[in-house]
């Protein structure tokens, strides 16, 4: 018995061997290592390129971020401005209301002072009479002016 066993280990053994033969020719083949070779150096290519177009995407958000960051400040800037001239308008047309209303008061002192003149009885008595020139001209038609 022990024979066969033998022959089988040996035969076992045989096809192991030109298993691990051919493995090794496969590997020790030089076309294919240099098709090989080439392959890699083909991805590593591909990815240097890539990493180079990521580096190149990234520089450019970057510039776009510092943009953006300089609108947002001009934005500010011109709300800023235009509250600014906002608040400088509405003074304004307070200033020239305010103006127009010492205008206003300016004249009726004038008239005030016009009717003291030429009625020295006093303000009411002059009140109650128009002043000479001041009336309306269909006051002046019913008095027979």
């Amino acid at each position: 018995m022990k024979l066969p066993t033998a022959k089988i280990l040996t035969v076992i053994i045989a096809v192991l061997a030109s298993l691990q033969a051919r493995a090794q020719l496969v590997v020790s083949n030089p076309l294919e290592w240099l098709a090989l070779a080439e392959g890699n150096e083909a991805i590593n290519g591909q990815v240097k390129d890539q990493t180079d177009a990521q580096t190149r995407t990234a520089a450019l958000q970057n510039t776009i971020a510092a943009e953006f960051t300089k609108i947002h400040e001009w934005e500010k800037k011109y709300s800023g401005y235009l509250q600014t001239v906002s608040g400088f308008a509405s003074s304004l047309k307070a200033s020239a209301t305010l103006y127009e209303d010492g205008v206003r008061i300016f004249i009726t002192l004038g008239k005030l002072k016009k009717a003291i003149g030429s009625n020295p009885q006093g303000i009411v008595a002059t009140l109650r009479r128009p002043v000479q020139g001041l009336e309306r001209p269909a006051a002046r038609q019913a008095h027979g002016e």
